[in-house]
C-alpha cells in the first residue's frame, strides 16, 4: 500500500493514493478550460467515479462551481477524498458516497453538471477484473451510469465525460446517450499543451512551467499534434 500524496490546484491540497489512479491528474485537467468555455461557473459540480478527485476538486478550485459531490466504488478513493476535505475545511461544499455507479446515491441529490473519467476500453470480464480502471466490459459501466444519471440532473443538467479515441468513436456515444433519455448535445477535443518532463499544464495549479518551456512545447505540438482524448457532452432533455 503507497502513503498518501499531495498536489495543489489552486488552495486546495489534493491527497491521493497512487493506486487508486492519477489520470485525472493529468489529462483530465482538460476538464477545466472545457467546463469554462463550455458552461461557466455552476452551482453544483459531481464528479462520478472520481477516484482521488483531481477532475472535482481542481474545478472547485478554479471556482466553476459553488458546491461539489464525489462518488467512487473504492473505499480508498474515498478515504483520500476525504482526507482531502478535512485538511483544506471544504464540510461545507464537498459531499462524498461510497457508491457503486448511481445506486447508493440518495435520489434528492441534484446536479448541475456531472463530469467523469470512465473506464475507456472495452473487453472481457477477465480483463475486468485484471484491471477495472481501464475496463469497461461490454461498456456496462457507461450504460448504467447513462441510464441513472438523468435523474440526478438539475432542470438544465447536463453531462461531460472525457473519452479516449484509442478505445472508442465518438459517434458511437449519440445512441447510448439518447436511449437513456438525454439530449446528445456533441463531441468535442480540447488540447492540453504538455511540456518537456511529461506533465500536463494545469491551470489549476499555483505555480506554471517557465516561459522558454512554453515554447518548446508549442513547437513539438506543431510537429506532432496528435491528442487521443476527447469529450462527450450530452444534457436533460
Amino acid at each position: 500500500m503507497d502513503e498518501l500524496k499531495s498536489v495543489k490546484y489552486g488552495e486546495i491540497n489534493v491527497r491521493y493514493y497512487e493506486d487508486v489512479g492519477i489520470g485525472g491528474m493529468d489529462f483530465g485537467q482538460d476538464f477545466i478550460p472545457a467546463v469554462r468555455q463550455n458552461f461557466g461557473k455552476v452551482g453544483s459540480i459531481c464528479d462520478f467515479a472520481a477516484g482521488n478527485g483531481f477532475i472535482g476538486f481542481a474545478l472547485l478550485a478554479n471556482g466553476l462551481c459553488d458546491r461539489l459531490c464525489l462518488t467512487d466504488m473504492n473505499p480508498r478513493a474515498i478515504e483520500a477524498c476525504r482526507q482531502t476535505v478535512k485538511e483544506n475545511r471544504l464540510e461545507g461544499k464537498v459531499t462524498i458516497y461510497e457508491s457503486d455507479g448511481l445506486r447508493d446515491v440518495p435520489a434528492s441529490e441534484k446536479w448541475d453538471l456531472v463530469v467523469g473519467n470512465l473506464p475507456h476500453y472495452n473487453g472481457s470480464e477477465e480483463q475486468y477484473r485484471k484491471d477495472i480502471k481501464a475496463i469497461d466490459p461490454d461498456w456496462t459501466i457507461h450504460r448504467q451510469f447513462y441510464r441513472d444519471v438523468s435523474s440526478h440532473l438539475s432542470d438544465r443538467g447536463a453531462v461531460l465525460i472525457v473519452e479516449d479515441l484509442k478505445a472508442s468513436r465518438p459517434e458511437m456515444w449519440r445512441k447510448m446517450v439518447e436511449e437513456s433519455g438525454l439530449k446528445f448535445v456533441k463531441t468535442f477535443k480540447h488540447r492540453m499543451i504538455r511540456y518537456p518532463g511529461g506533465s500536463a499544464i494545469r491551470s489549476a495549479t499555483v505555480s506554471k512551467p517557465p516561459f522558454y518551456k512554453l515554447v518548446i512545447a508549442g513547437i513539438r505540438w506543431a510537429m506532432n499534434p496528435t491528442y487521443p482524448f476527447y469529450f462527450v457532452w450530452s444534457a436533460r432533455k
